[in-house]
């Protein structure tokens, strides 16, 4: 666990030197999702007939402009809770805390001294995280009571202003640093200054806005993306803004309309693949390093509606396989189709194909699709497939899979038979053809559910097709063929 405590100085001048350049300095920490409930029952009210609570409500208000979020809980909660006098009686204090965010007016901090000019100081726990910077666990505000404060506006007086002190170090509790080139509230020593400045909104913002150093690209669910890390990529350095890590990534964009429980692969021969999963605010998810025995990423995730970003990333030095530059694919399905490896509602190259599938189950003795059947129904069931323009005229491999309500994954041979899908590589084509404008597909006829063993069972038909040029791109339809048989 990491400590850090950050104090404001008292000037003995009035002015302080600034420079036109926006700086702001990250204290190389920020807290995991974003938020932090701070308590704010402070007792007492200032000279100016202020509440100090009521202030804090305005600096919270004025940090909550920003992508940040401060909650506030108006109960008061001792800020020493978990700390007692160092050794020495300076510095941090001894102790680990109490995990929650508080702050009171104190003599000292916890214990030890201020030291010299100390305004105030806030105290920053944080726990080591996997991209190269902690993650602020607790933070705690102590006020100085050698001084005498109060809440006003404009110049500085001989008492001092509790509220632009406040909005100094809830800077620090956010997880912003001192900044001494710069107009910043976050300036080291306490000016005329009252309120943030551009600089400390652009500080905020880069912790925890939208990423803007490094590009994203939309990534559509079922197409399979290639792509590869090397130079001239971003590395996660960048794309936070801050910390040490400086692994390659690239960065995409998902949004998601519903609930979706999604399968997400990523595949290379020559990286240590790793994937992260996080909100548009680069907020983590989830980690994926590996999956089973191989370094690749072959894992499931039911994420909410909203947009995330996906972050294609590698180890700054291998650990277990490859290397950490080289090609990948990607791929992230919503749907039960199993992924085949290089395969995906793509063209080559990554596009989005214009293929179009379709299709319906229907009894023997009608036309009428029929979503369920009786166990003795003889039934028919026919597709068509209608194939990227670019592609009629092609020779092509179709493709029938099917997979059923108790977890069984088959594919349809020449001969019509089902079997178990043997997995990745071993797939088998139904027919070569070339291909028409649209392809019609007659799956099975005359089937009746009582004698294939399908009486009480779901059925998802899925029809695909790959060009003989191309046969790593399977290009299916995301929506199949579904029908179910009663016992």
């Amino acid at each position: 666990m990491k400590r850090s405590a950050r104090g404001l100085l008292l000037l003995a001048s009035l002015g302080l030197a600034v420079s036109s350049s926006v700086a702001y300095v990250l204290s190389d920490a920020r807290w995991r999702d974003g938020t932090a409930t701070i308590h704010i029952g402070l007792s007492g009210t200032a000279p100016s007939g202020l509440p100090f609570r009521a202030a804090l409500e305005d600096v919270i208000a004025d940090w909550n402009t920003t992508p940040f979020r401060f909650v506030p809980n108006p109960a008061y909660l001792d800020p020493c809770t978990g700390y007692r006098r160092s050794s020495t009686g300076r510095g941090f204090p001894a102790g680990n805390g109490d995990g929650l965010n508080s702050m009171d007016f104190r003599p000292d901090v916890c214990g030890n001294d201020f030291g010299s000019d100390v305004l105030a100081i806030t105290l920053n726990m944080g726990r080591r995280g996997t991209l190269g910077f902690d993650y602020i666990a607790e933070a705690d505000v102590i006020f100085n009571t050698g001084y005498s404060w109060n809440i006003y506006a404009g110049p500085r007086r001989s008492t001092v202003d509790f509220q632009r002190v406040a909005l100094h170090e809830l800077g620090h509790v956010l997880g912003l640093g001192h900044e001494s080139t710069a107009n910043a509230i976050m300036a080291p020593k306490i000016s005329d200054l009252d309120a943030l400045t551009q600089d400390d909104l652009d500080g905020a913002a880069l912790l925890y806005g939208e990423p803007k150093a490094c590009p994203i690209s939309a990534l559509t669910l079922n197409t399979l993306r290639r792509d590869n890390l090397g130079s001239g990529d971003c590395t996660v350095r960048q794309l936070y803004g801050f910390g040490n890590d400086t692994s390659l990534v690239d960065t995409y964009r998902l949004d998601l309309a519903q609930a979706t429980t999604l399968r997400l692969r990523m595949a290379s021969s020559s990286l240590d693949s790793v994937l992260l999963v996080t909100d548009d605010k680069l907020n983590p998810i989830e980690v994926f390093d590996d999956s089973g025995s191989n370094c690749n990423v072959d894992e499931q995730l039911r994420l909410p509606a909203g947009k995330y970003l996906l972050l294609a990333n590698t180890y700054q030095t291998p650990e277990k396989c490859g290397g950490n530059t080289g090609g990948y694919n990607l791929a992230v399905s919503d749907s039960p189709f199993p992924l085949l490896g290089n395969t995906g509602n793509t063209r080559a190259g990554g596009a989005l194909s214009a293929a179009s599938f379709s299709g319906w189950a229907r009894l023997d003795t009608g036309a009428a699709a029929v979503s369920t059947f009786a166990a003795t129904d003889r039934f028919t069931v026919e597709g068509r497939i209608n194939p990227d323009p670019a592609h009629a005229g092609r020779p092509a491999r179709l493709y029938v899979l099917a997979i059923l309500s108790n977890g069984q994954q088959l594919m349809q041979l020449p001969s019509g038979q089902f079997v178990k899908f043997p997995g990745l590589g071993k797939i088998q084509a139904v027919a070569q053809r070339t291909l028409a404008a649209s392809e019609a597909v007659l799956v099975v006829q005359g089937l009746q559910g009582s004698t294939a063993g399908l009486a009480g069972l779901g059925v998802q038909i899925y029809l695909g097709y790959a060009l003989d040029t191309d046969p790593q791109d399977i290009h299916f339809g995301a929506e199949p063929i579904a029908f179910s048989i009663a016992r």
